[in-house]
């Protein structure tokens, strides 16, 4: 029970800190959080391996006010090329990143204009064409990619291609658009299923001669026109030959007696 309040109690004036630049430094964050309160201990987290910065950190103050300080003044606040979020350990909240609102609003109103349906690479471009010398990189703001950013805006959601599957689709919820690509999306799935129910016969080698074919002369069933002709060829062969003239009977006699003679 002890070192339950303990820890509790040392969760009370602790904050946790993300988003941070992975080149940050404990002396560059102490003097980013010094005007909050004095602090008691400060924890960068590190790969165990590497010792690289993973971007996140935990800070401990002196008192519980120093962290309501803290939240209030440094969350949203700008370290380098990150913006960081604040939040006290002691209420176990998760960090939820959100784009700026003017980019929300710019990326919505491409969609209405012309981009709703498209992939995100196409909404990324035209608004990066229309501010000019700017980048949209949604990891500033914690984001690990496009994509995530894109989905924490409200009104919003993505939508796989139809064939690239690895390709999303940005939509107003529930707009026409939307539901028109659900509703491709369920004719093609059950177009698949069909298909998979009842596969094509496979392709014949050779041709494989019937029974009534194979025993064609017994029943009465015609020849094929390949084996006719096969037929018709070896008769003309046959009448082609030249006939060997017939052996008188005297001299086969003749013939005979000197045989058994010799």
């Amino acid at each position: 029970a002890r070192r339950a309040k303990a820890a509790q109690a040392m969760n009370a004036k602790t904050i946790f800190i993300t988003n941070l630049p992975f080149k940050a430094t404990e002396e560059e964050l102490r003097e980013h959080l010094k005007d909050f309160g004095e602090i008691a201990h400060l924890k960068l987290a590190r790969d165990k391996s590497t010792m690289k910065v993973l971007g996140y950190a935990h800070v401990q103050f002196d008192s519980q006010a120093s962290v309501a300080a803290a939240v209030d003044g440094c969350d949203n606040s700008e370290l380098r090329d990150r913006v960081v979020r604040v939040v006290p350990v002691s209420r176990g909240e998760k960090v939820q990143f959100q784009l700026p609102s003017e980019i929300k609003e710019d990326i919505k109103g491409l969609m209405r204009e012309a981009y709703e349906g498209k992939n995100l690479s196409t909404i990324k471009d035209a608004w990066q064409k229309r501010h000019e010398g700017k980048k949209l990189d949604t990891t500033r703001w914690g984001f690990k990619n496009f994509s995530t950013a894109v989905r924490s805006i409200e009104d919003v959601c993505l939508e796989t291609h139809h064939e690239k599957k690895l390709t999303f689709l940005a939509f107003f919820k529930d707009s026409p658009a939307h539901q028109a690509h659900l509703e491709e999306a369920q004719r093609l799935a059950a177009a698949a299923a069909a298909a998979a129910a009842n596969p094509a016969p496979e392709p014949v080698e050779g041709a494989k001669c019937s029974e009534g074919q194979v025993n064609g002369i017994a029943d009465g069933t015609p020849l094929p026109e390949a084996s006719a002709d096969v037929e018709a060829s070896a008769r003309r062969s046959k009448r082609s030959e030249p006939e060997q003239p017939a052996t008188p009977p005297q001299a086969q006699r003749r013939r005979t007696a000197e045989s058994m003679a010799s």
